[in-house]
């Protein structure tokens, strides 16, 4: 026989946990404020509770690099606004910019005379082929890649800051037989898609040295608020 618990009791699944949070942050100002409390003191942080957007499943690179131009009617302005973001990228990676006139992982088709290619979708063999060209380390080129392809559980942004938030319950980091690993993001990469922000991190809920604790105090939070809205 099964134990006899309520389902809230044995739910792992880590995408209800993370609607439980975001219903907190975006319905009852009270809850909110507590949970930004809490993500403060633990990155040392500022965000502003009554300024936030909040935003599931953020594909950050994906959307940002769609806005620089449309890819089915490509023209010198999308390619200017391509070639500017990838110089900026390796430079806050700290690689050469000048790789990108040669190196084929760049671009669809031959070097400078093709388009530029979303990052997300390069090649494997022609990001290693790179990387040994240019006496990179290995997986030194690929963290574009992985930034490109990542999507954090929730963003959290006001006017100075933006937080992502990872969602565990019981599962430890994702890894990719690429040798990706959420734990090992890179904010300097992501840091090319909010320029204007302050502060930039990645927070972990609930911690995993206190896990129970931190999942009962997300339902505490929502049985409150639900609570209250009955009661109205």
């Amino acid at each position: 026989m099964f134990p006899d618990a309520a389902y809230y009791q044995v739910n792992r699944e880590e995408r209800h946990f993370g609607f439980l949070f975001m219903s907190a942050l975006a319905l009852n100002l009270d809850t909110r404020r507590e949970l930004v409390a809490y993500i403060n003191s633990t990155i040392g942080g500022t965000i502003d509770p009554t300024q936030i957007d909040v935003y599931a499943e953020v594909c950050l690179f994906r959307d940002h690099w769609r806005a620089l131009g449309d890819p089915t009617k490509y023209s010198s302005g999308t390619h200017s606004r391509r070639l500017q973001i990838f110089s900026r990228m390796l430079e806050a990676m700290e690689l050469d910019p000048a790789m990108l006139e040669s190196e084929p992982v760049f671009w669809t088709g031959r070097p400078g005379e093709s388009k530029l290619f979303y990052p997300g979708k390069w090649h494997k063999d022609k990001i290693n082929n790179a990387e040994k060209a240019h006496g990179l380390r290995a997986k030194e080129l690929w963290r574009l890649r992985w930034a490109c392809n990542a999507k954090p559980d929730v963003m959290i942004e006001d006017p100075e800051n933006v937080v992502f938030v990872e969602i565990k319950v019981e599962s430890d980091f994702g890894k990719s037989d690429n040798g990706y690993s959420q734990a090992q993001r890179d904010m300097k990469c992501f840091s090319i898609c909010t320029p204007s922000f302050r502060q930039l991190c990645l927070v972990i809920m609930p911690p995993r040295e206190n896990l129970k604790r931190k999942v009962n105090f997300a339902y505490i939070l929502l049985g409150r608020l639900f609570s209250g809205l009955m009661v109205k």
